[in-house]
């Protein structure tokens, strides 16, 4: 998905910045996996070697003659083909929601490595409606405001939210979807989060679990000529604990806050393997507006 692809960059380069506790001196060296996987894609999985705790994961040194097992279910698939790069791919196997995934990793000169995860299902979002509204300190234009819609399942359920546009006026090629700043005020979805260039909100359903759930988007600058995307990715647990690690971190103040272990679901190894699934709804406001 090209709309999503800031977005999964964004989480591919957190993960190779894991921080380590400094008492012990010396670590094996581990390999490095990096998966992110949903139905409409082939499985990928990025590989390095790590030598040293105080390495920089994303400069390791790339992976060439792994071999990689997958698995759905606890069944053999296939193995996965090495595509350049530090890059993995499956031939034409895709995952589906609801199963689970684990990959097996074997090369020379480090331990195996282990790691699963399940596709959640999607969980539908939508625009239920829209409407103008004037800011006194921004009266040049009309900011819109727009109530949408969680339709959450009974499950337990980690969602990643955010909003990208296109623009449309000039209908060229090369314009692309970008990641964009909404305004959310409501206290279940909390802050926004900003990292990398990345604006986005994580929160879980435990406090509107098998309900619908409604909040409020404004915009707050002019939205003519643009389609706008209302995005809502049901993370698996994996994850959402990798994020949620990762963002604490991320904000801790350096030699005065304790630190945070960022979350890792690869057993032998460092990195993550997680599976996502997204949904989304979409306007348009032409010119005119």
């Amino acid at each position: 998905m090209k709309f999503l692809s800031s977005i999964i960059a964004m989480i591919l380069i957190l993960s190779c910045e894991q921080k380590f506790e400094t008492d012990i001196p010396n670590i094996k060296p581990a390999l490095v996996i990096n998966s992110l996987f949903c139905p409409d894609s082939l499985f990928r999985v990025h590989l390095s070697e790590n030598f040293s705790r105080f390495d920089d994961l994303w400069k390791g040194e790339i992976a060439e003659n792994a071999t990689i097992q997958l698995f759905e279910e606890g069944n053999y698939i296939q193995n996965l083909v090495y595509k350049g790069n530090g890059n993995y791919f499956s031939a034409d196997f895709k995952p589906e929601a609801g199963n689970e995934y684990k990959i097996t990793v074997s090369s020379i000169g480090f331990d195996t490595v282990i790691a699963s995860s399940k596709v959640p299902e999607t969980v539908p979002i939508s625009i239920i409606n829209s409407e103008t509204y004037s800011d006194p300190d921004d009266p040049f234009f009309e900011h819109i405001s727009f109530r949408v819609n969680i339709d959450d399942p009974d499950t337990e359920n980690y969602y990643y939210f955010f909003v990208n546009e296109l623009n449309k006026k000039y209908n060229r090629p090369d314009i692309e979807i970008k990641n964009t700043f909404f305004e959310v005020n409501d206290p279940v979805i909390g802050n926004f989060r900003n990292e990398l260039g990345a604006t986005y909100f994580l929160f879980t359903d435990k406090s509107f679990n098998e309900n619908n759930f409604r909040f409020d988007v404004k915009s707050p600058y002019d939205l003519k000529w643009k389609m706008i995307y209302f995005n809502l990715v049901n993370l698996s647990q994996e994850m959402y604990l990798y994020l949620e690690t990762y963002d604490r971190d991320y904000n801790s103040i350096e030699f005065i806050a304790e630190p945070v272990r960022i979350y890792s679901n690869i057993k032998g190894g460092r990195g993550i393997f997680a599976g996502y699934n997204l949904s989304r709804d979409s306007i348009y406001f032409p010119g005119n507006l």
